[in-house]
């Protein structure tokens, strides 16, 4: 009750004096125009694109570059070695004469992992140092004669023996093929998850060199424009009086080539998956003749003529290798550089004047 009479009592002295309560001259400072401020966006470096990365054998884009070598796996091939396992998974798998009336095959891989196995796997040969040496190769095998091993060392080809009497990490014999009357040497086997380990192990380097070039261009579809029509493709692989018919049969399902052999299509022996690929090429070597061994040798340096399909079209082609350390490089007859269908590639090897026909 105090306060609200001490309160009214200083109001009414203000009254009384002409006092305000709001000052007659305000203390604010004049109204002025709010200066503009000149804005600047902070600088940002232009969003920079992620690489892109392309496995050098297909074209296939990659999540990280290739920096580890080829791996490379001897193949039996003949009739009482079918079916084959792993070879439908290679990024490129290469036919030949090797000895003699003997056709094998080499399956290439920028990462043998994929294959839970990969063979049958047959002894090495002197065309097989040669192919290792063109593309830097690490090469497993079922041994060798001493002359295709003693040439391996010299010229520098690091390869290992993955033959075994039972199973390592690395390779092994399937009984089962063995109950079910394959010959011993047709049931060894390679472990793909395995063969790093193994190559390591033999103190192997294992990476590229960054400057590589395996000297192959790929595009989404390198099916040529002007090539003729080649939905079935018969070859006769050749060495002298020694013959075997193959063919590829394009597949509009697949859009790629199935492989036959000995009269039927090939199947994985593991996943019954079919054996197909984006591209064939077919190569002519000037000149491949017999060791004293009884094993082939070409002339790969100087290379030659040959053949390139896909997409069911084919076309002749030029190729060659620019020294013994170089991978071939593929033109077409006008020289320009041959555009493949990113994908797996089969390439046979075989003589001049070869039986081949396409439809």
């Amino acid at each position: 009750m105090k306060k609200g009479i001490i309160a009214l009592c200083v109001i009414f002295s203000l009254m009384l004096t002409g006092c305000d309560l709001i000052p007659a001259k305000s203390t604010l400072p004049p109204e002025t125009e709010a200066p503009t401020l000149a804005v600047t966006e902070p600088e940002t470096e232009a969003p920079t694109e992620a690489p892109v990365y392309y496995n050098p054998l297909t074209g296939v884009q990659m999540r990280e570059p290739q920096t580890k070598r080829i791996y490379a796996v001897t193949i039996s091939n003949i009739p009482d070695a079918m079916p084959r396992i792993g070879v439908c998974l290679a990024d490129i798998y290469m036919e030949m004469y090797v000895n003699d009336s003997i056709v094998r095959g080499l399956a290439l891989y920028t990462d043998p992992s994929i294959a839970q196995q990969i063979g049958p796997v047959r002894s090495t040969r002197y065309m097989f140092n040669d192919l290792a040496t063109h593309y830097d190769l690490i090469v497993a095998h079922a041994g060798g004669n001493q002359y295709t091993l003693a040439n391996a060392r010299e010229r520098g080809v690091e390869s290992f023996n993955i033959d075994t009497w039972d199973s390592t990490y690395y390779s092994f014999r399937d009984k089962n093929r063995t109950l079910n009357r394959y010959d011993w040497e047709h049931v060894l086997f390679a472990r793909g998850e395995g063969l790093e380990q193994k190559a390591e192990e033999e103190g192997f380097r294992t990476t590229i060199d960054p400057n590589f070039d395996y000297r192959l261009r790929f595009q989404p579809d390198g099916t040529p424009e002007d090539g003729e029509t080649a939905e079935r493709i018969d070859l006769v692989l050749t060495y002298h009086a020694s013959k075997k018919d193959c063919g590829f049969v394009y597949d509009d399902m697949y859009g790629r080539y199935a492989y036959w052999q000995y009269g039927k299509e090939m199947h994985d022996g593991l996943t019954d998956e079919v054996e197909t690929y984006d591209n064939v090429i077919i190569i002519f070597p000037t000149h491949i003749q017999a060791n004293w061994l009884g094993c082939q040798e070409a002339n790969l340096e100087d290379g030659g003529d040959g053949y390139y399909a896909s997409g069911g079209k084919i076309i002749p082609i030029k190729w060659g290798c620019d020294d013994e350390h170089s991978p071939f490089w593929f033109t077409t007859v006008d020289g320009e550089q041959l555009y493949m269908t990113q994908g797996r590639t089969f390439i046979a090897i075989t003589e001049v004047g070869s039986a081949l026909s396409w439809s």
